[in-house]
């Protein structure tokens, strides 16, 4: 019962919803178990009745109970399709949103039971869909993962396979990292944290599955520790090593000039300033003048581009972010 003596299962269709109101009933009411009659009317797949809680009684569809899930949770977990697609597309709510054990709507779905079973796989379908369209590595990603957390076997292929996935997406987050740096732009974690969530919970959920103790957890994290010092300190020569050749090229340049010239060293000469004046050796020092403003200009030109690249891509994630941000605003407010 919760504090009104209103029972929230009771409350779960319209019927029932509408009376109980009218006769002075709170529809917000929770049961012991964190749940109202909002999180009762969608596991049961009572669409009208969820409408109505929430627009005509104001209940968060977002309200978690008492193990951490939603509205949307619970439809996912009895497959209700319908329910489902309407918070997901109506309502702005996030499929990816975790309870309290780490599971999201696809993990639920995977695992439906009861009446809605038969839609279950309809269900997860949509839900892949829908991440398809922004990431397809990351939707198969979380498929993998949802079935590893309701406790499914996954064959030697599959685990195979859900590793390639997170070795894919993190590189695909080094190399916008990368790009960013090399523009002079900082965008570490910038739209990256939903596949970093994605990615470390699918790792974890491997390691369930594989019996994997927290000492062998920090085994993994340890040899990848050592291979990022071996690689950083290796970047670290190259830089030393590039700069070093940079160096010698430019000795060379001037001692293969001074054998040309007679002895005329670029750091010495001076530009003639009429053009009658103008001697063999002169053309030679020009030559090499402007080889190295090019080779100057053409990197900055190339680090120009990649700023403006990395500018107008920031740009369109900022709108994107905006208008999902609109978007459930106006839900919000309807």
């Amino acid at each position: 019962m919760g504090s009104s003596g209103i029972n929230a299962e009771y409350m779960g269709y319209m019927g029932e919803a509408r009376a109980v109101r009218a006769a002075g009933g709170d529809p917000a009411a929770v049961e012991s178990n964190g749940q109202s009659c909002l999180h009762v009317a969608s596991e049961e797949g009572q669409l009208e009745t969820a409408r109505w809680l929430m627009e005509e009684c104001g209940l968060d569809p977002r309200a978690k109970d008492k193990k951490g899930r939603d509205a949307l949770s619970l439809a996912a977990s009895e497959g209700r399709l319908e329910v489902s697609r309407w918070f997901v597309e109506e309502c702005g709510m996030d499929p990816r949103a975790e309870d309290s054990n780490g599971r999201d709507a696809m993990s639920w779905a995977v695992d439906a039971k009861g009446e809605g079973y038969n839609q279950a796989a309809e269900l997860v379908v949509y839900l892949q869909q829908r991440d398809s369209a922004k990431n397809p590595a990351l939707a198969e990603l979380n498929a993998a993962r949802g079935i590893l957390s309701a406790g499914h076997d996954m064959s030697q292929d599959g685990k195979e396979n859900l590793e390639a996935l997170i070795e894919k997406l993190l590189r695909d987050i080094a190399d916008k990292e990368m790009e960013s740096k090399a523009a002079g732009i900082d965008t570490s974690g910038m739209d990256s944290d939903e596949i970093m969530d994605a990615t470390a919970d699918a790792q974890v959920a491997m390691w369930r599955a594989e019996g994997r103790s927290i000492a062998d957890a920090h085994a993994d994290f340890d040899k990848v520790s050592a291979q990022h010092f071996k690689v950083a300190r290796d970047l670290a020569y190259l830089s030393v090593k590039k700069r070093s050749l940079q160096q010698a090229l430019w000795i060379y340049e001037e001692e293969e000039l001074a054998k040309r010239t007679g002895g005329v060293t670029l750091s010495e000469w001076q530009l003639p300033s009429k053009p009658d004046d103008f001697k063999p050796a002169d053309y030679e020092c020009v030559k090499l003048t402007l080889k190295r403003n090019q080779d100057i200009i053409a990197g900055k030109d190339d680090a120009l581009a990649k700023k403006n690249d990395t500018i107008s891509q920031l740009k369109a994630r900022i709108d994107a972010l905006t208008n999902a941000q609109t978007d459930r605003e106006q839900v919000g407010e309807s």
